[in-house]
């Protein structure tokens, strides 16, 4: 009875049910939720107008709802409302797939949430809810007449509708979870959980400090490497007795092992790290290995050369001393 009474006032009002259907739905929660600052209620609310304009449209024929979303609008009201409704939606759709793609830093998240939210809201409900509803109510009233049941009203098309309402937002939930779920297991955020951000290499990593501020002079306890470098540290007197260059052979020999293990020890780190770590963290822990050993390599070669040049000191200085002594 209140059904009819709507209708009849509809049929007095044109166009009353789009005017109350934009004052609630397009002006009235929009706002609220604007109000109280929930937009990831707002970019999943809009797209979800098209659906439900849709329904009111299918299911209130042939007397209300008849200018809200037609599918091939006769007149400027008509017109205006399914745009406006499509240009609420296609925002919402965009926000959602924006605010993804910033969230998680994927570019290729928010496309992929987007074809599936787009491909829901507009091909497929507004092809197929219509579709639904019609062969429902087809369906509703071959039974009747069967029964000899007999109703007035369009009840059965707005229950139709709004089941397979319910029926697509659960398929849009599933797609968007199995998807989200795929792109949120990237490879930054997995080195992210495993705390090796973009500012951290090989050094930071093998525990060896802060790489920028540190050297690997520091590391092996030669002070002061930002203002005397390993060849000024390793620099002998020309002229030197015979127990002095001993002590720095024993100390070079010394280095040249400590510098050794570590770099093995660097090696066999990098080694596990290329294992446990992922595609892009593998270049880089590769890169930075081969730095690290190509300064262990010049310090060796430098090592080895202040070595050789002590003995060639020990050689002469023994010769001199044979030649004082004869």
């Amino acid at each position: 009875m209140a059904n009819e009474n709507f209708a009849k006032l509809c049929l007095r009002i044109p166009n009353l049910g789009t005017i109350l259907f934009f004052l609630v739905f397009v002006i009235g929660i929009p706002a609220y939720l604007v109000n109280t600052g929930d937009s990831d209620s707002l970019k999943y609310y809009l797209p979800f107008l098209v659906m439900l304009s849709v329904t009111l449209t299918e299911s209130g024929k042939p007397h209300m709802f008849n200018n809200l979303y037609p599918s091939d609008p006769t007149d400027l009201s008509g017109f205006l409302s399914s745009n406006i409704i499509n240009s609420l939606a296609s925002f919402g759709l965009l926000f959602q797939c924006i605010t993804l793609a910033i969230q998680y830093k994927s570019v290729e998240l928010g496309i992929a949430v987007g074809v599936i939210t787009f491909a829901i809201t507009f091909p497929i409900a507004t092809q197929l809810l219509p579709y639904f509803i019609e062969e429902g109510d087809r369906i509703v009233n071959n039974f009747n007449e069967r029964s000899g049941v007999s109703y007035s009203g369009n009840l059965h098309k707005y229950l139709i509708g709004f089941t397979f309402i319910i029926i697509l937002l659960l398929i849009e939930y599933v797609l968007l979870s199995l998807v989200s779920g795929q792109f949120i297991k990237s490879p930054k955020s997995m080195s992210n959980n495993m705390g090796l951000g973009e500012g951290s290499n090989l050094a930071q990593i093998l525990g060896m400090g802060d790489a920028k501020n540190n050297n690997l002079a520091q590391i092996l306890g030669m002070e002061d490497a930002k203002n005397n470098n390993i060849s000024r540290n390793l620099v002998l007197p020309e002229s030197t007795k015979g127990n002095n260059n001993n002590k720095n052979n024993n100390k070079l020999n010394n280095m040249l092992e400590s510098l050794t293990n570590t770099k093995n020890n660097n090696n066999n780190k990098a080694n596990n790290n290329t294992k446990n770590n992922n595609k892009n963290n593998n270049k880089n822990n590769t890169k930075n290995t081969k730095n690290n050993n190509n300064n262990l390599n010049k310090m060796l070669e430098e090592i080895t050369t202040n070595k050789n040049n002590n003995k060639n000191n020990n050689k002469t200085n023994n010769r001199n001393r044979n030649n004082k002594s004869v």
